[in-house]
């Protein structure tokens, strides 16, 4: 699991802006309060992100959300920007946002990013980022899944949210009632890196 050490690199990588412009004065900030349309998008925190984020005083400025499986982050105060006072700290999927890493499986790396699509992401304008960006976003993404954790944590979240579709239980409920669940959250453990990664994959395409 990340440390403050290893956040510290990933959120450095990612300093710089996507675009040479504020990317939220066209789109309404949609990535950070949503629209009349959409709810702000599901923001995580990774593996050791929320202990590491409350030592700056993050959750000063948030409100933090434990499903079990993952750990919400949203405004205390609707149509605010989570992170406006806080940009310092501003959390990973924040930073990434709306890109997602498109993964070599044979070579168990990031090779490039895609932007996520559909109706929840609409709004964000932003096709093509930067090259510097690019180039530092890939680095940042191959840097988190070298980390074991962080392959387990997105698998996990990709089980759970297929299990959504067919239960509104929460997350320990399921545990406790589902065996073939159970099953399937306890055996990551054992799924070697290539397979997590398989895992990590679908619920990029998922999200």
């Amino acid at each position: 699991m990340f440390g403050d050490s290893q956040f510290e690199q990933l959120y450095k990588t990612l300093d710089a802006g996507m675009v040479d412009c504020d990317c939220g004065i066209r789109c309404g900030k949609f990535c950070c309060v949503g629209n009349d349309e959409t709810e702000d998008p599901f923001k995580y925190l990774l593996p050791g992100e929320a202990e590491f984020l409350v030592l700056h005083n993050f959750h000063e400025h948030a409100i933090l959300e434990d499903f079990g499986f993952v750990i919400r982050y949203r405004t205390q105060k609707p149509g605010a920007c989570t992170c406006e006072n806080i940009r310092e700290y501003r959390p990973f999927c924040c930073r990434i946002f709306p890109f997602r890493p498109v993964i070599d499986e044979e070579k168990e790396i990031v090779t490039d990013l895609v932007k996520a699509k559909g109706e929840r992401f609409s709004p964000c304008w932003i096709e093509e980022p930067l090259a510097d960006w690019r180039k530092r976003a890939i680095e940042a993404w191959n840097f988190l899944l070298s980390d074991r954790s962080n392959l387990i944590f997105y698998a996990q979240f990709y089980l759970c949210l297929k299990k959504s579709e067919t239960t509104s239980a929460s997350f320990a409920r399921a545990l406790a009632e589902d065996e073939d669940f159970h099953r399937s959250i306890v055996g990551l453990d054992s799924l070697s890196n290539r397979d997590l990664l398989q895992h990590c994959r679908c619920f990029f395409d998922y999200v």
